[in-house]
Parts: C-alpha cells; sequence; structure tokens
C-alpha cells in the first residue's frame, strides 16, 4: 500500500518538478536578456554622447570602454552568458545561455532580438 501511494505521488509530483524547474530556467534567461538589453542600451547611449552620434554597427561599442565583450561577442552575466550577433540581413539577436554551477554545461538557450 505504501509502495502504490509513493507511485502515485511520483507521477504528480516528477511532472510538476520538471516544468517548474524548466520554467525558472525561462524566467532567469528573460531576466538576463533584459540585463544584455540594460548593457546594450547604455553602451549605445555612452557611444552616442562620447562620439556625437550612434554606433553604426557591433564592433564600435564591444571595447572595453562600452560593452567589454569577448573576442566572440559575448559577457558573462553571473551564471549566463550573453553573445550579441548581428548578421547582415537580419535583425540583431541576443543568445542567452544559461550556465550549470561549474560554469562548463548548457542548461537553457534563448535567442532573442535585440531592443530598439
Amino acid at each position: 500500500m505504501v509502495i502504490v501511494l509513493l507511485g502515485i505521488l511520483a507521477v504528480v509530483i516528477v511532472p510538476r518538478y520538471t516544468g517548474f524547474v524548466d520554467n525558472a530556467l525561462l524566467a532567469s534567461a528573460k531576466t538576463a536578456a533584459s540585463e544584455g538589453a540594460t548593457r546594450l542600451n547604455g553602451a549605445s547611449q555612452l557611444y552616442a554622447v562620447d562620439t556625437s552620434h550612434p554606433p553604426q554597427a557591433l564592433a564600435d561599442i564591444s571595447n572595453a570602454t562600452y560593452l567589454d565583450l569577448t573576442a566572440e561577442n559575448t559577457v558573462n552575466i553571473g551564471s549566463f552568458v550573453v553573445k550579441f550577433m548581428e548578421v547582415s540581413g537580419t535583425p540583431p539577436k541576443m543568445e542567452i545561455q544559461a550556465l550549470d554551477a561549474t560554469g562548463t554545461s548548457v542548461l537553457y538557450t534563448l535567442t532573442v532580438e535585440w531592443p530598439n
């Protein structure tokens, strides 16, 4: 009887827990996307103040003065990596990767267009 009850509980709780974890990862990735967008907008505004014109490409604001991006156009935000992508003829995008506690495995990836 106890084993049957434990089995029923497992059938009900495990899917809910899995859904909860997935929803938490998505919410965290969206928060990282917002942080990436805030950094991008701030860097663009600072560049415009410094140069009297807006940036024309990501390369204009990728250096340490503005976004401080790696060679792969990424920036680390806690346990997330935000990659800024710019491909000719398509809207610019940000790819947000949620990393595990060791920072070596990607748990979740979210791609969004840059905000204007």
